[in-house]
């Protein structure tokens, strides 16, 4: 829940305080997103303790959902604030997937990787790349990319002052 839209959770003894703290627009990280008509409960379990699974349920459509980001493991070696490498590394896990599982993912509706940046408040530009031999990667497991570009949050929790 975003701080700007929930005032009311706060409790009376904590206000939001407009922020006028300065960010550079930054990468945040690679989600990967999944929707399915078949169950993805075995392709969940395929990919193991490698992914951690944000989110998992049944759509309003009928269809299953889930996304995960990767294990911590993967961050530890080097590859957190490198969208490429993360996409890679995904890549690899899904080319490496047990027949069964494989054919789950094949028949998948939708198959995304969601890359996250924070918008910034800064005047600085930013930019990424996504070289061709990862597109090629993305491509040949039939995938696609997301951008999302999330607002920098304006305000901060701040304790009331007592009067």
């Amino acid at each position: 829940m975003g701080l700007n839209k929930h005032n009311s959770n706060l409790g009376e003894d904590f206000i939001k305080v407009r922020s006028r703290r300065k960010q550079d627009i930054c990468f945040l990280n690679v989600d990967l997103e999944i929707e399915s008509a078949l169950d993805l409960q075995a392709l969940i379990d395929a990919f193991g303790e490698d992914v951690n699974v944000l989110y998992h349920d049944r759509l309003e459509n009928g269809n299953d959902f889930a996304s995960f980001n990767l294990h911590l493991d993967y961050i530890e070696n080097g590859i957190y604030g490198e969208p490429e490498k993360i996409i890679s590394s995904f890549c690899n896990l899904v080319e490496n997937l047990p027949y069964k599982s494989r054919k789950i993912w094949d028949k998948c509706i939708e198959k995304r990787f969601d890359i996250g940046f924070e918008s910034g408040n800064t005047e600085n530009s930013f930019n990424t790349v996504i070289k061709n031999e990862i597109v090629k990667l993305i491509a040949d497991i039939g995938a696609s990319i997301v951008i999302t570009i999330y607002p920098v949050l304006n305000y901060e929790i701040k304790r009331k002052e007592k009067l």
